[in-house]
């Protein structure tokens, strides 16, 4: 799996030596993070197979240059798609191309595959039926994740914190998948929820003389959910890659060597890196174009998120960093994102700490760029791997803790995440049906049952991190999470907590730490800060503003924000 880049995209090359590529076109948002990872393993079955495969991220998405608010969206995404055709072929020597959709990716795929011609597989993944149903269902899905804690613009619309701009939402409307004019590919595969017989671009496809193969997408709600209760279908991705690989050539690619793939933009540069043992860890390097930097900022997964973060907050802060003369890396631990630790996923890993080895892993490579001072930054589970990371490496000289729920991680805790990982699909989805029941009157869904959610969050976070102490005050006559804040504090590491307001995490701070934390920020360098109006996860646009903000006080940097520009002076009469 080799980094690379083209047309301002990220991307990642899986080599072999068969003569058809092929091209996953994903989704974007918040069905970008849940199948993420499934894309990935996907990627590796397909090269595994003899294919060699590509994956990337659309421009303004994931790790590519650009934002996804800038113009032209359905335009330029379909630009990408056959740049990466162009750069397969190049890059490759192969002699055929076929494309795996999914969701969003499914309908662009299928409309480039018809304008270029010659596509030999095309694989759709719950293909859209018409644009505006998604824009429906995008909508409904925004409501069902959570209440938002910012109002869209007009026209505008939110999912997770990714905004889609009015001139995008127009665009994804105006879809028409089952208008297709010409056959994309001689064979198809689709995949939907259901057989998807009745599916309009089924049909559509049918009619114009296609092979189509339809059936179930086994595993879908599941996959899709959540990114970090997602579940990886293993029998339908290996379905997918053998189906892909059929009748290719075995032989005719050439082979595929490492060269520098940079992602540009006006104040900052990104590269893609393999590091640790064996290179089995993946990151993004982010710096200034200009000048060494002097320190960096270790940037670690939430959860099973990958390294892009939450509604892209990783991205965002890492490059706000670069402008003012701070490196960053965002890096995916074993088992997440692009680090194939394990080859199902976290699977529940997310709190072993063994995992705080990847941390260190990074900070090898980082000092081996002639860079000495390294902080950390984490949120969710990632604040317990800088917690303990920052113990374990005396390298660390600061560290940001954000909505760290738990400080010792026990057997309570694992079963209470085994539970919301096997029924988080099951809630979306039966919210997502009282949604669609409730079109006409959408709010009334949140208002019926979020204080219910509400209540049950917090109830069982209070009860689980009850048991956590009990079991572990048994453990020792101390206070464990106090001796480690001490040992922090005594080595000159600046510590901050960050906690959005009524977070759940603020009832494990007091049961470890006193009211508001007092008995770690009584200590020399230890700080707890507030995020108001914010979530967990930090989705609104002006949380994630204001945590770079923290982040830039604790780091001692100040922000270079851009000037914005003057008036030019009025001419002479």
């Amino acid at each position: 799996m080799l980094p690379v880049s083209f047309d301002q995209c990220a991307g990642w090359l899986h080599p072999a030596e068969g003569a058809r590529g092929i091209i996953i076109c994903g989704s974007v948002g918040f069905e970008d993070l849940c199948g993420h990872r499934s894309l990935a393993i996907l990627a590796e079955r397909i090269a595994k197979a003899g294919q060699p495969a590509l994956r990337f991220d659309y421009h303004g998405c994931g790790d590519s240059a650009g934002n996804a608010e800038d113009p032209e969206r359905m335009t330029v995404w379909k630009r990408n798609i056959r740049s990466a055709i162009e750069f397969m072929r190049a890059r490759t020597g192969v002699t055929e191309i076929g494309l795996v959709g999914l969701r969003l990716g499914s309908t662009l795929a299928a409309e480039i595959a018809s304008e270029i011609g010659g596509v030999a597989r095309l694989t759709l993944l719950a293909p859209l039926a018409t644009g505006k149903a998604y824009v429906r269902e995008l909508k409904a899905l925004s409501r069902v994740i959570g209440p938002s804690l910012e109002e869209p613009a007009p026209g505008e619309m939110i999912v997770a914190g990714f905004r889609f701009s009015p001139e995008t939402v127009a665009s994804l409307g105006a879809l028409e998948p089952a208008l297709i004019e010409n056959a994309p590919a001689p064979h198809i595969l689709a995949l939907g929820r259901d057989a998807l017989s009745t599916h309009p671009v089924v049909t559509r496809l049918k009619a114009l003389g296609c092979d189509v193969t339809a059936d179930v997408f086994d595993g879908y709600d599941s996959m899709m959910c959540d990114p970090t209760a997602s579940k990886v279908p293993d029998a339908t991705l290996t379905w997918v890659a053998n189906w892909m690989v059929e009748g290719a050539p075995r032989e005719g690619a050439r082979p595929v060597h490492p060269v520098p793939a940079t992602i540009t933009g006006e104040k900052y540069a990104e590269s893609s890196v393999r590091f640790g043992h064996e290179r089995t860890l993946s990151g993004v390097y982010c710096r200034s174009p200009n000048g060494t930097p002097k320190q960096a900022v270790v940037i670690l997964n939430a959860g099973a998120i990958h390294h892009i973060g939450w509604a892209r907050g990783s991205v965002e802060i890492a490059r706000r960093l670069a402008a003012s003369g701070v490196a960053s890396m965002r890096i995916d631990i074993g088992g997440v994102g692009n680090s194939f630790a394990s080859p199902n996923g976290a699977s529940g890993s997310l709190y072993a700490l063994e995992l705080r080895k990847d941390v260190s892993a990074a900070i090898d490579w980082l000092t081996s760029q002639g860079i000495a001072e390294v902080s950390v930054v984490g949120a969710c589970s990632g604040a317990y791997q800088a917690m303990h990371a920052a113990v374990a490496d005396a390298r660390i000289k600061r560290v940001a803790l954000i909505n760290q729920l738990c400080f010792v991680w026990g057997a309570s805790y694992q079963i209470q995440l085994s539970a919301w990982r096997a029924t988080k699909s099951a809630v979306i989805n039966a919210a997502m049906e009282d949604e669609a029941q409730a079109a006409n009157e959408a709010s009334s869904v949140i208002n019926r049952l979020m204080p219910y959610a509400k209540k049950f969050a917090k109830g069982s976070f209070n009860a689980l991190m009850s048991l956590s102490q009990k079991a572990s005050a048994g453990l020792t006559k101390s206070n464990i999470v106090e001796d480690w804040f001490e040992t922090l504090s005594a080595r000159g590491v600046k510590v901050s907590m960050i906690y959005s307001d009524n977070d759940p995490g603020l009832t494990e701070l007091e049961r470890w730490l006193g009211p508001d934390g007092a008995r770690a920020t009584s200590l020399p360098g230890i700080t707890k800060r507030t995020l108001e109006n914010a979530d967990h996860m930090l989705t609104p646009r002006h949380a994630r503003e204001a945590l770079g903000g923290m982040l830039f006080e604790m780091l001692g940097v100040e922000e270079k924000v851009a000037k914005p520009v003057e008036d030019e002076p009025a001419a002479a009469a």
